[in-house]
């Protein structure tokens, strides 16, 4: 995501970002969780999850650096993070990153790119 933001705009997000970390098995966003942010994995893996309705859980993606966190211009996620290794993230506001969305054309493009990744991801033999 960085590479996709001019060298004024990456010292803006970084004046408007912390820093989190969580150690392995620990809880990082779920529907019980109030997360008023969304992150950039800086460091190790996130597991995502859903609960299915027989209370089994079901693992539906592997976060790594450089993954995103949250989802933009929608509701809550029904996934839940958990660390499955020291995780370190980038957490922006939803306000703040929101904005930069809609200023920065190439951010945009490349979170569409990558949505569509993600698809086809799901669709593959």
């Amino acid at each position: 995501m960085c590479g996709a933001l001019s060298a004024h705009h990456l010292a803006e997000l970084n004046h408007h970002s912390n820093r989190k970390r969580y150690p392995p098995g620990r809880l990082i966003a779920g529907i019980a969780t109030d997360q008023d942010w969304f992150a950039i994995v800086v460091s190790g893996a996130i597991k995502l999850t859903k609960s299915l309705p027989d209370g089994r859980q079901q693992i539906v993606a592997l976060l790594f650096p450089s993954d995103f966190l949250g989802r933009p211009f929608g509701p809550a996620s029904w996934h839940t993070a958990e660390a499955a290794t020291d995780v370190e993230l980038c957490c922006l506001s939803p306000k703040y990153f929101e904005s930069l969305m809609q200023d920065q054309a190439a951010l945009t493009q490349l979170f569409l790119e990558r949505t569509l990744d993600e698809l086809d991801d799901g669709l593959g033999p």
